[in-house]
């Protein structure tokens, strides 16, 4: 995660960790980045080596705290056709099919918009 943030470097102003816990090959990582732009992307990863699930959450947003794109894997929408992978779209309620599913992607589709 750390080594993916850091390829970002010129698009990030700021960017911190909130928490890196784990065992073995189970992992809970939030962190937080600053663009240059001033927006925010909140970053929960969360990885359950017992029964093999990844869990996540990358929700970005303007700097007016107000939502751009939030990419999350969880089991709400089943009528989406990646469910249980999707997108919200400057609102919660503006759900779309989503193949961007790790930081990486997220943070490519990011850097497209500067």
């Amino acid at each position: 995660m750390i080594k993916v943030i850091k390829s970002f470097s010129s698009i990030i102003n700021k960017w911190e960790i909130q928490k890196y816990d784990f065992e073995g090959s189970s992992f809970r990582f939030q962190a937080k980045i600053q663009f240059i732009d001033s927006s925010i992307l909140n970053i929960k990863e969360y990885y359950f080596e017992k029964d093999g699930k990844r869990k996540y959450s990358y929700h970005w947003m303007n700097s007016k705290n107000e939502l751009i794109i939030r990419w999350d894997n969880s089991d709400h929408w089943q009528e989406i056709t990646t469910f249980p992978y999707h997108e919200h779209h400057k609102t919660i309620s503006n759900v779309k099919p989503s193949r961007t599913i790790t930081l990486q992607e997220v943070l490519t589709t990011i850097s497209s918009k500067f």
